[in-house]
């Protein structure tokens, strides 16, 4: 390790998942993918899934075999139900615990959609994050925040594409303001080469 790493390590304590969580889908932490957009200068989810590891998992990379990934409503917190495999195989019930998907609420949802937003808000030029936030007993906690959210995922819960007609004017609309800065940027530029060759 020392080898590989030697600009060192950070050691983190393990985060506990809220009891309700682990009780539908087991122990290993399954983060909640919310993906947050800035229009009009603040920041806002625009959808969210649950990614549910694989039973023999620790983790909840949705690439590993048997992994899930739950449509979660991005307004109320709510599963509807749960995905497997890129064939969209729908889940009503989780396969070891037996326990539904459909009507569950993620706890201290509201809550995990503040702290999205508050994150997104300290990186106000990007137009859009993918934020991993784990559900402890206490509230969220962010594990991981995205540049490329993989939209792909979204599909495979929600049954549908991003480039649907709720999201694409949102997305066409975050390009416009991502190239509006662009362009200012690149005028300031100018302007202080120029002012640097007086």
């Amino acid at each position: 390790m020392i080898a590989d790493y030697p600009e060192g390590f950070t050691f983190q304590s393990a985060v506990q998942q809220h009891k309700a969580v682990s009780a539908l889908a087991g122990q290993a932490v399954g983060t909640m993918r919310v993906v947050t957009v800035i229009e009009e200068g603040a920041p806002r989810v625009l959808y969210a899934f649950w990614k549910i590891p694989s039973p023999k998992a620790m983790s909840d990379n949705s690439w590993q075999s048997g992994s899930m990934l739950g449509a979660v409503d991005a307004e109320t917190g709510k599963v509807s139900h749960a995905g497997a495999g890129l064939d969209r195989q729908i889940l009503e019930q989780h396969p070891i615990s037996g326990k539904s998907f459909a009507g569950f609420q993620v706890p201290h949802w509201d809550k995990v959609k503040e702290v999205a937003n508050q994150g997104h808000s300290l990186f106000p030029e990007f137009g859009v994050f993918g934020w991993d936030i784990a559900v402890g007993e206490d509230g969220p906690v962010i594990i991981e925040c995205n540049a490329n959210p993989f939209h792909a995922l979204y599909q495979l819960p929600h049954d549908r594409g991003i480039n649907n007609a709720d999201f694409a004017p949102v997305f066409d609309r975050v390009e416009a303001r991502a190239q509006a800065i662009l362009k200012e940027r690149t005028e300031q530029m100018k302007q202080l080469r120029k002012e640097q060759q007086v």
